[in-house]
């Protein structure tokens, strides 16, 4: 059964603030204070993330996403007990905007092999659950979630059990048989959804993350 997905985000004060710390991440240029001390920030921000405030967790999970592009920053939120649970545990959410940036910093954690080790066990059928019941209704979360898909089953670290690949298998195939926002939907989820199938009907090749 598929889950009804909102966007909200909770407090408009609260997500304002939090939101002008998000855009303001996004200019972490050579020099920028975000750049300089980003680990400091990435400490401040997982604590942020215990907080039982969506609005808190999605501006949070935002800023982390821009500064995991940076490898001493996905080493911080690996090295901590809780992060990688927690990133996991917010896919199975029913809110969109939160499940999107959790797979944000989730694809940039995944681009590298030596970090698989510490993936949750259930990460492969959380990305599969979040396609099942997002279906054709937002193109950007279901790209965003065959991308993180792609660099965990590439790598072959993680590897999805024989239920999780042929629900998988189910699923991409109906989104390569659709076509129903025309040019979006196959510009952004058909190439990732065929990379994948290919993946699948040939594990034993070699393949590089997106």
């Amino acid at each position: 059964k598929k889950k009804h997905m909102t966007k909200s985000t909770g407090s408009s004060g609260i997500n304002a603030e939090y939101g002008g710390f998000n855009n303001m991440s996004y200019y972490n240029g050579e020099g920028s204070i975000f750049l300089k001390h980003r680990t400091l920030l990435t400490d401040f921000l997982m604590r942020f993330l215990t907080v039982n405030h969506t609005g808190v967790n999605i501006e949070a999970l935002g800023v982390l996403g821009n500064l995991s592009q940076h490898w001493d920053v996905v080493q911080m939120l690996v090295d901590n007990k809780h992060f990688l649970t927690l990133a996991t545990t917010h896919l199975e959410g029913d809110n969109a905007n939160l499940v999107y940036k959790a797979c944000g910093v989730l694809v940039n954690v995944t681009r590298t092999a030596e970090f698989h080790q510490h993936l949750p066990d259930k990460l492969i059928s959380s990305c599969v659950s979040v396609l099942k019941d997002v279906g054709t209704s937002d193109v950007e979360l279901t790209t965003v979630t065959l991308y993180l898909l792609w660099n965990i089953l590439s790598l072959k670290v993680l590897k999805a059990s024989d239920e999780e690949r042929d629900t998988l298998v189910d699923v991409l195939t109906t989104h390569l048989e659709t076509a129903e926002d025309g040019e979006v939907w196959v510009g952004q989820v058909h190439p990732p959804t065929k990379n994948l199938l290919n993946l699948l009907s040939h594990p034993d090749s070699q393949y590089e993350h997106l």
